[in-house]
């Protein structure tokens, strides 16, 4: 099937400086990476923040995340988002796990991987630093320091300029309650994105500092435009886009019910126009959709999980969920596996 039209990244102006994100791990998909073969996201966090720039793009022009990005780098992954019932973390279920050497190795690998990056960006564009995106408690632990000692070695093996800038002058976090002091937060410290997603929480201050952030690391391509992405998802802000939280909902469903296919915000289309000229993928977006109700209404996939094992051993309830769930699973999978590509490795 024909992939859904892109803007090119080169029509857009890059600047001088190397526009990077650095977050914590993907998600584990069939893609391998934060990005499907198109270039667009595959999960809440990388899909929001594409979502967050496009909208400030001219009118009619669409750049897919990976697009966006000068570089893209994760501490570890792909990964599941869960551990049993617990949340991956890094630092907890990797970092803590290494010796001392060994931890000392990952640091020099990161640090010769970032350093080889950079002086590929100055030797072969010129560029003279690099304007860094880092969101999440562990990405902030790890990644500022493992940049700037990168740019020194950049610095040394070219004898160019190259700095690691971050986003100044981020919004102020304001007291949770009057009488209150404000919380504390670094000079550019970001909130990871996933938290602004619908059904989770995150102040509209911090929102602020997301949206702030993103608008720096993009205002070249952007023209100096301001984003407010992540405020119009709050309720108290007061823009509240109710149709986006509406699409970001579907979405979700869409990608907890199997979907691993191409998204309508990726496109210059209106969701409308992508579903008619690209029916296959909308339907399979749409059973998705199905199925991830259907899990949860049966109380998640792990409870589904359950009823597999059940069904193996010839559990006559079990076996009957079961075949509707396959069914279910088909019509995706049939739909999305020629959209998508080869997984990226």
């Amino acid at each position: 099937l024909k992939a859904p039209a892109m803007q090119p990244p080169t029509s857009l102006p890059r600047g001088q400086r190397t526009v990077a994100a650095f977050l914590h791990y993907p998600r584990e998909t069939p893609h391998e990476s934060y990005a499907t073969p198109t270039g667009g996201g595959t999960d809440a966090t990388v899909c929001m923040m594409a979502r967050a720039v496009n909208q400030k793009m001219p009118t009619g022009v669409r750049v897919p995340f990976l697009a966006q990005w000068d570089y893209l780098d994760d501490l570890d992954g792909p990964r599941a988002l869960k551990l049993g019932s617990v949340n991956y973390s890094f630092r907890t279920h990797f970092w803590k796990k290494l010796t001392k050497l060994q931890q000392k190795q990952w640091r020099a690998s990161k640090v010769r991987k970032l350093a080889s990056v950079m002086v590929d960006e100055i030797v072969e564009r010129g560029r003279t630093g690099m304007d860094a995106f880092v969101a999440g408690d562990c990405p902030l632990e790890f990644w500022p320091e493992l940049l700037e000692e990168a740019a020194a070695i950049a610095r040394e093996e070219t004898g160019r300029p190259y700095d690691v800038a971050f986003p100044p002058d981020l919004p102020p976090l304001q007291p949770r309650n009057e009488g209150e002091d404000a919380p504390e937060v670094g000079e550019f410290d970001l909130q990871h994105p996933s938290n602004a997603a619908p059904g989770r929480f995150m102040s509209l201050c911090n929102r602020k500092r997301l949206d702030a952030a993103l608008s720096w690391a993009h205002r070249i391509k952007l023209n100096g435009a301001t984003i407010t992405y992540f405020q119009s998802l709050s309720s108290k802000y007061g823009d509240k886009s109710e149709a986006e939280i509406k699409e970001l909902r579907r979405d979700g469903n869409a990608r907890y019910g199997g979907y691993h296919g191409p998204w309508p915000s990726e496109s210059e289309l209106t969701t409308k126009q992508w579903a008619a000229q690209y029916p296959q993928q909308w339907a399979a977006l749409n059973a998705a959709v199905s199925t991830a109700m259907s899990l949860r209404r049966r109380g998640g996939k792990e409870v589904v999980e359950k009823a597999a094992d059940a069904a193996a051993v010839g559990h006559k309830e079990a076996v009957g969920r079961m075949e509707e769930i396959k069914v279910q699973q088909q019509a995706i999978g049939s739909a999305t596996g020629s959209a998508t590509g080869p997984a990226e490795r």
